[in-house]
């Protein structure tokens, strides 16, 4: 994440550290409360077992690495590891006679089928290397087997000083007894079973995945009833959150740190798309390019002007219909949706008598609009208008009409982007400040690194709207085949392929490749690197001193989210799309369309045949009118606004969907398996 921090531990001690020490995410002053590992464990091991957090104290000198480990083997730790073999076999054959065997399985969740299925292979030593299962069994403080840190944590010690069988990578080399087998084969038979039938229900007329069968519902914690029924009833409930992030990618750099699964959003996407069209035209408009600025930009096509806003007004003094809606344009360019919330959530027609009449001869007037591809602004809206149409096969979330809205509010978000023209860019002046801190008294440390755990897997989900994609894709190629006609040496810098791959496998039910899985969870990271890259411009000699050593070096090139300053720092924008005159008027104002900070959105989606719970971020939208005579809003207006609550509520219509930040949950932050059970001496780390 760019963000360094120093931590040093003067104490021997042996870390659990999934995240690995590595990375500065095993911090011995946060480790969870002391357990004693069944009594006579901790006894027999010399040491307090941490089953819940993340050190485990597992005494004696420091394991030696290379191949001379075994060979420095003592009588007393043999014996040591050979009485411990015996009590983990006792232990888990307590756990298999009272969790598994004989077991009916008929009642039980495919979460809770999963956990017993995987347990079988816990108390037998495997090392998951899927994040879902893994915090579970390691990091979770409520872990069904709260032995099972410090029994990996011993097989590793084992195999080191004594040759023991350690660590299997993947089940298929952990050795399973016929009892155990049998009962693996049992629980595989009732997950293809409801895998058939058992996943889906029905809720107010929509088929959708029941909740009781996400199997990483664990990585939530405080969760509302408010929150758990938006979840269950259309399987996506986006959090109105009034602490929002300033950028869409900073929710998916948490989702990386916190090790939730991401949904990657068409609305991370516009936005990058808005700064990087931005950034083109400003090149454009500085440079000799005259030509190629007026084929992207001419005859452009604003939905919220060519007088469509003006005619679904009453223009009379305290008319009926004093202001249009930013739904107005979208029902007009096509979007049915859009006409469906205007016709049966706010009853415009029993509102004002005229306004059918009116809409549809705006309808009628872009029934037949042959232009989409005449300009880069026109074929933008296309793509807006792709997204309210269902793709075929898309999955169950995406077939609601709460699904419906929320791709209605992405739409107005991004037309508010659109139509802003004021692009400039911000940066501080003055040099940044790096966190971190020095390896003071740190020269001396000596690393001791036991054997790293398997390769981890984590999953993630792209939003498969591939009406949506392909239309973007054409976007995306229709700019730089034109920047190419007119010998622009530059291009828009940006592609949508991969999401366009995923989205098809995804819908076609093939799963993700590992590659591909990782890119999902690192796209935050390559979103801010690409914001960045057009925000912050190197543009003088920069002076920096090393916050260790003091020398001075020259740190223009370095890119740090810390420049962008501004306006350019937050996805806030304003816009004011109409403005009411009429003489006499107690309701003359203007209206606004404004985005907000973003917005986390969990959706439950089907990877590899079970339920997760993935977050994403979205878009928030808001419309609002000014009394005429006032300040006009601007970016930093309403920036500004925003911080200090000012805002408006949100879109009546969008209320259906979402829940206030008093009902978001909890994420349990997850570790990443990279290294396991290694010991330190004066461990000092400037890394995270």
């Amino acid at each position: 994440m760019g963000v360094k921090r120093a931590f040093c531990a003067a104490a021997v001690i042996a870390v659990i550290c999934a995240a690995g020490c590595k990375s500065g995410k095993a911090d011995a002053n946060k480790a969870g409360g002391a357990a004693q590992t069944g009594g006579a464990a901790a006894q027999t091991n010399g040491a307090v077992a941490q089953t819940g957090g993340t050190v485990t104290q597992t005494g004696g000198a420091a394991p030696q690495t290379g191949a001379a480990a075994g060979n420095s083997l003592s009588a007393a730790d043999k014996k040591r590891l050979d009485s411990l073999k015996v009590f983990y076999e006792s232990l888990k054959d307590d756990y298999l006679k009272k969790n598994l065997f004989d077991r009916d399985l008929s009642k039980l969740s495919m979460k809770d089928l999963l956990m017993l299925r995987s347990g079988v292979y816990a108390v037998n030593g495997l090392f998951f290397n899927e994040e879902n299962l893994y915090s579970y069994f390691m990091a979770n403080k409520n872990a069904p087997i709260p032995w099972y840190t410090d029994y990996v944590c011993f097989l590793m010690e084992d195999k080191h000083k004594n040759g023991g069988k350690g660590i299997a990578g993947d089940e298929k080399a952990v050795a399973l007894g016929d009892a155990e087998k049998a009962a693996v084969e049992k629980i595989d038979a009732r997950v293809a079973e409801l895998r058939k039938k058992g996943m889906y229900i029905t809720k107010n007329g929509n088929t959708v995945g029941d909740i009781a069968h996400v199997v990483n519902m664990h990585k939530v914690a405080n969760t509302d009833k408010k929150f758990m029924d938006k979840l269950a009833q259309n399987n996506f409930a986006i959090v109105d959150s009034d602490t929002g992030n300033s950028q869409l990618f900073h929710i998916y750099e948490m989702n990386d740190y916190e090790r939730m699964p991401s949904f990657v959003t068409v609305d991370l996407f516009l936005q990058v798309f808005h700064i990087k069209l931005s950034r083109l035209i400003k090149y454009l408009e500085l440079g000799n390019f005259a030509e190629a600025l007026e084929e992207l930009t001419s005859s452009r096509h604003d939905a919220y002007a060519d007088g469509l806003l003006r005619e679904l007004v009453d223009a009379g003094a305290d008319g009926a219909r004093a202001y249009p809606k930013g739904l107005d344009a979208l029902s007009a360019l096509g979007s049915a949706p859009a006409g469906d919330v205007l016709k049966n959530f706010y009853k415009e027609e029993s509102a004002w008598g005229k306004y059918s009449e009116e809409m549809g001869k705006q309808q009628q007037k872009f029934k037949n609009f042959d232009g989409w591809d005449k300009t880069v602004f026109n074929k933008w809206i296309e793509s807006l208008l792709a997204l309210q149409k269902r793709g075929d096969g898309c999955p169950a979330f995406m077939k609601t009409g709460a699904w419906e809205y929320k791709n209605l509010n992405t739409s107005l978000a991004s037309m508010v982007e659109l139509r802003k023209r004021d692009f400039t860019s911000y940066a501080d002046d003055e040099p940044a400040s790096a966190e971190g801190g020095c390896m003071e008294d740190c020269e001396a440390a000596v690393y001791y690194f036991l054997p790293e755990g398997p390769e981890e897997r984590e999953v993630g989900y792209v939003e498969p709207n591939l009406p949506f994609w392909n239309k973007l894709d054409e976007l995306i190629k229709s700019v730089n085949k034109t920047l190419a006609k007119h010998n622009v040496p530059d291009s828009l810098g940006l592609n949508v392929d991969f999401m366009i791959s995923v989205s098809k496998k995804e819908l076609a039910k093939k799963p993700l490749s590992a590659d591909e899985y990782r890119r999902i969870r690192e796209i935050g990271g390559e979103i801010e690197n690409l914001t960045l890259s057009m925000l912050v411009e190197p543009r003088f000699s920069r002076i920096s001193y090393d916050h260790c050593t003091g020398k001075p070096y020259d740190s223009s090139n370095e890119v740090h989210w810390s420049l962008v300053t501004g306006p350019a720092a937050s996805i806030a924008a304003a816009t004011d799309i109409y403005a009411r005159n009429v003489a006499g008027d107690p309701k003359n104002g203007v209206l606004y369309a404004a985005t907000g900070k973003a917005n986390p959105i969990y959706v439950v989606v089907e990877i590899d045949g079970y339920l997760y719970l993935t977050r994403g971020a979205v878009f928030s939208y808001y419309e609002f009118v000014m009394p005429e005579n006032t300040r006009a809003i601007d970016d930093r207006v309403w920036q500004r606004m925003e911080a200090s609550k000012q805002r408006p509520a949100i879109q009546e219509w969008m209320k259906s969907v979402v829940v206030d930040n008093r009902s978001k949950p909890a994420v349990v932050s997850g570790v990443v398996p990279e290294r396991l059970c290694f010991q330190i001496d004066n461990y000092c780390s400037d890394e995270y």
